[in-house]
């Protein structure tokens, strides 16, 4: 955001901008958009990403200049995942950046493995099991692994954790579709602390709800996953 009092980023925009610059890019053969796309996404990964355990931040420049968002928040997460996703899955085979690409999606599901909890899903804080289970956030993750799973960029075992995810994570849709334990819109909230983000309620049928369900079982049909109940 440069037209603000100062620049400001948070991951949500890759979500928003790179299917759509990298779709066009290679609908119309336009590399420029597919560049776009990769930058938009690679540099916000890069810069959002905690080292010490491959997760996102959300945002940056929101509690001041070039500061931070302390959380690892499960949707932010979902997001990054989804725009690195689609990168490994529609870049050519042969495009240079694939490899960056992969390395970043890679480094990113391997941080949200290790905090997959006992019944599959994730948590408002993914680092805190204490907060409650976030199913946006849980959607866009599982959907990103299945397709990794799909292009053979993960371990064969990591099929298991998948199923096992989508398992847990069909426990708060009901059969007509209502999904329960989403977070509602969320941007930095206070001063950008993991406590502030864990004060963010769930909600019922938030809007955030459906499209990571679609996402998620449409991908695991995609691997010949037809049933996950048991």
């Amino acid at each position: 955001m440069p037209n603000h009092d100062r620049p400001k980023i948070w991951i949500d925009a890759a979500f928003a901008v790179t299917p759509f610059l990298l779709f066009a890019g290679l609908a119309f053969e336009e590399d420029a958009y597919i560049e776009e796309a990769f930058q938009q996404t690679c540099k916000m990964v890069e810069t959002l990403t905690d080292p010490e355990n491959g997760l996102l931040h959300q945002a940056r420049g929101f509690s001041g200049p070039g500061v931070l968002s302390q959380d690892h928040w499960s949707r932010g997460n979902g997001w990054g995942m989804l725009a690195l996703a689609e990168l490994v899955q529609h870049l050519p085979a042969a495009d240079p950046r694939r490899p960056q690409a992969e390395s970043l999606y890679q480094r990113l599901v391997n941080g949200c493995l290790q905090y997959q909890d006992e019944q599959g899903v994730w948590h408002q804080e993914i680092t805190d099991h204490k907060s409650y289970v976030e199913t946006s956030g849980t959607g866009l993750l599982l959907y990103g692994i299945g397709a990794g799973l799909e292009k053979g960029l993960l371990p064969p075992a990591v099929m298991d954790r998948f199923i096992h995810g989508l398992r847990g994570y069909s426990s708060y849709i009901r059969e007509d579709g209502s999904v329960y334990h989403t977070c509602r819109g969320c941007l930095n909230p206070g001063s950008g602390t993991i406590a502030e983000y864990k004060q963010v309620p769930p909600v019922f049928n938030d809007a955030h709800a459906f499209g990571p369900v679609t996402l998620a079982f449409g991908q695991a049909l995609k691997l010949g996953i037809t049933e996950v109940v048991g």
